[in-house]
């Protein structure tokens, strides 16, 4: 169908086709909208041309916070079935200790490894992110048979050839650990962040570690976490009002 003739209750109809999957569905609307914004920008489009998808409400994801983050226990879980050395519990530690999407750790390599940190451009957001390495991340490298351009490569000593490939391994090593499905790889990275906010980071160090622009998604642990500490002080104070 022609675009000059695409209106905001076509873009609504495009969104509401897929809405048992609400987080497809939005992105399908945010992708029509950057199409759209390009179009505009480099006049492709007519002049008077007006962004359809422009201001289209979102759908309610399924899950409100996202995916799942990784508790302790699935990861002690993890750590007791891939031991150290194997590929599989460097590509956790890559992942937990670093921050990295599966976007970005299928492509981590020697070469990303400057002065004891890893440093690298985030696909997703473009910025620069250079983290120091984790003792049990250097650990993992160490003693793992790992690539020479990647550190994590396939049975056939080759580089996984996409994230995709990458992350469909991950969750078939998750799945042998007898891990739920809703552990994924993404969910180490906010397990990471988890970790980072109890032990008291801040929103800066939280940005500077995992790439985000804004202070708004690392507020989002931070808070969690003094709400935590603050629980757990307020249940200390009420017990030893009662032993008194």
């Amino acid at each position: 169908k022609r675009y000059t003739q695409m209106n905001r209750e076509h873009v609504l109809q495009l969104r509401d086709d897929i809405s048992d999957t609400p987080e497809a569905a939005n992105n399908r609307v945010k992708d029509l909208s950057a199409l759209f914004r390009w179009a505009i920008a480099t006049r492709y489009a007519p002049a008077k041309f007006q962004n359809p998808a422009a201001g289209i409400p979102k759908l309610k994801p399924l899950n409100a916070d996202g995916y799942h983050t990784w508790t302790p226990e699935e990861l002690l879980q993890f750590e007791s079935h891939w031991q150290v050395g194997t590929m599989q519990r460097l590509a956790y530690a890559l992942m937990l200790f670093t921050g990295a999407r599966v976007s970005d750790a299928y492509r981590l390599g020697p070469g990303n490894q400057i002065d004891g940190c890893l440093q690298w451009v985030q696909q997703k957001t473009q910025r620069e992110v250079v983290v120091p390495i984790h003792p049990a991340l250097q650990d993992a490298i160490d003693v793992t048979e790992h690539g020479d351009r990647a550190y994590l490569i396939t049975q056939y000593n080759r580089p996984f050839s996409s994230s995709k490939s990458l992350s469909n391994w991950c969750t078939k090593s998750y799945i042998a650990a007898g891990l739920p499905d809703r552990c994924v790889a993404h969910g180490l990275r906010k397990a990471g962040a988890t970790r980072l906010a109890e032990l008291g980071a801040t929103e800066h160090q939280l940005m500077s570690v995992f790439g985000w622009s804004s202070p708004a998604e690392a507020r989002r642990y931070t808070e969690a976490a003094s709400r935590k500490r603050m629980a757990k002080a307020a249940i200390s104070l009420l017990s030893c009002k009662e032993n008194e």
